[in-house]
């Protein structure tokens, strides 16, 4: 039976897996146009859902699609919860509530009053939780969203079933003090023409991606930059600062997956978190870089939810 959050594969999820498959399969029959079955079904049985919530920070703006247990999804600076459109149809779909909230800072919630730590942000996802009415969640994070989510289980794991690390920001401590020196303030200069965006969209195309991937990730990528009010890039101060991460890494006892890909500019820095882990599960996905939820959803899709319905339904 479900516990009150939802987790467990009593009668109630049952039902709701085999409700999904047989909507599955009757839209197949009748066709939806260019739009594949499974996602038509997706759309129609669980629209998407906007909301704010107060945290100590102040207010922060969260995504939420399906039903079921909550799969917490936290983006990448400089992007926001749209990161995760494309695979959050698909979470639904498999039985969970996938739960995408805004960092403070970054699309649409509010910036945070002078410097937060690395260990203020993750427990922002504290008063997340209960507003939403949940004790605990699966956690997904992806590149800084995997430090706060790192960092989140560490100082609350009874508040995490089971995580995933999506390129973990692993760092010695010399690395650490050379990236806080090199992280500025980003003042974007406006200019007439609006040449500062397709800059700023070249500059994501040939540097961060290397000319992979599609021209939808470099376009979200540019907009959530010129969205994102984390002017003084306080997250990505708080990722370097913060001296622990190997220590969190090594307390952790919830089921983890260490994920990335083989174009992805944490891809090192991820195995290095699966020598210091070598207990947990490790997967290298060959088709996305760091784009990969919006670039190649389905692989990334499969994989995270194999992991959550094999170890988070079957944790605790």
């Amino acid at each position: 039976m479900f516990n009150v959050d939802g987790w467990g594969r009593g009668p109630s999820r049952r039902f709701l897996g085999s409700f999904r498959l047989i909507f599955m399969a009757a839209t197949a029959l009748v066709g939806f146009g260019a739009t594949s079955p499974a996602l038509a079904a997706d759309e129609a049985l669980w629209p998407e859902r906007r909301g704010y919530v107060d945290v100590p920070m102040g207010q922060m703006h969260y995504r939420s699609q399906g039903q079921g247990p909550v799969v917490l999804l936290l983006h990448q600076t400089p992007w926001y919860s749209i990161q995760w459109t494309k695979v959050q149809p698909r979470i639904a779909a498999a039985g969970y509530r996938a739960v995408a909230p805004d960092t403070p800072g970054f699309g649409f919630s509010p910036p945070p009053k002078g410097q937060p730590t690395l260990e203020e942000y993750a427990d922002q996802l504290v008063a997340l939780l209960d507003a939403i009415g949940t004790r605990d969640a699966a956690v997904i994070g992806h590149h800084t969203g995997a430090g706060i989510g790192l960092v989140f289980a560490y100082r609350h794991p009874e508040r995490v079933r089971c995580l995933v690390l999506n390129g973990v920001p692993l760092y010695t401590d010399e690395e650490r003090t050379a990236k806080l020196k090199n992280v500025s303030s980003r003042k974007t200069e406006l200019k007439e023409d609006g040449s500062h965006l397709s800059e700023h969209f070249r500059w994501v195309r040939q540097n961060i991606m290397e000319g992979r991937g599609s021209l939808e990730g470099v376009q979200l990528s540019t907009l959530g930059a010129q969205l994102a009010e984390d002017k003084e890039r306080k997250a990505y101060r708080a990722l370097f600062a913060y001296p622990s991460m190997q220590t969190a890494l090594r307390e952790l006892r919830m089921p983890v997956l260490l994920l990335t890909d083989a174009e992805d500019s944490l891809k090192p820095t991820t195995q290095w978190a699966h020598r210091i882990r070598p207990d947990f599960q490790y997967v290298e996905l060959q088709s996305g870089g760091s784009h990969i939820a919006i670039d190649n959803p389905d692989p990334w899709s499969e994989t995270v939810i194999s992991f959550l319905d094999a170890q988070c339904v079957r944790s605790r």
